[in-house]
This record gives C-alpha cells, structure tokens and sequence, in this order.
C-alpha cells in the first residue's frame, strides 16, 4: 500500500486515497542442496513464478519433484537427493 491506510472528510473533501502496487519479490541464485545441483543456471535473479530443474550426483536419485520453484522470494519446494535403494 502505498500512502495512508486511512482517509478523512475534510470541509467536505476527502485526503487522497492509498493506492496498491504487487510486491515484486525476487529469488536469488537457486539454493544449494546436499548431493546435488541446480541444472542450466546462468542467471543472478529469477522472478516469482520461475523455476529451475536439480539434478543429482552419482549414486544418487531425486525424491520428490526434480524443480524447485521461485514463489514470493523464496525456493520452493527444495529436492532431496537420497542414496539409491538397490
């Protein structure tokens, strides 16, 4: 918001009213995880809906979704590289 939250009625006019803009929130780098990596990465800023794909190292598999996702600022959900099951 940007302005006064609140407006008053004065000799009959009212004070100028807020207005409202989008937060732009952005990520960094994307986040570092144990046993792997943030695949094709050359950027330093990533906006809000962006996302990135992870990759694993040898001997070990993603768990779960293999992106993570830039959403209000933040990497979301991180992947989890675990050893392989054999």
């Amino acid at each position: 918001m940007i302005g006064s939250s609140k407006i008053e009625c004065i000799d009959g006019k009212w004070s100028p009213s807020p207005s409202c803009t989008e937060e732009v929130k952005i990520c960094g780098p994307p986040r570092v995880i144990p046993n792997g990596s943030s695949l094709h990465t050359n950027q330093t800023e990533y906006f809000h809906g962006d996302s990135v794909a992870y990759g694993c190292e040898t001997n070990f598999e993603i768990w779960g979704t293999g992106e993570a996702k830039c959403l209000s600022g933040e990497w979301t959900p991180l992947p989890l590289c675990a050893g392989k099951l054999h």
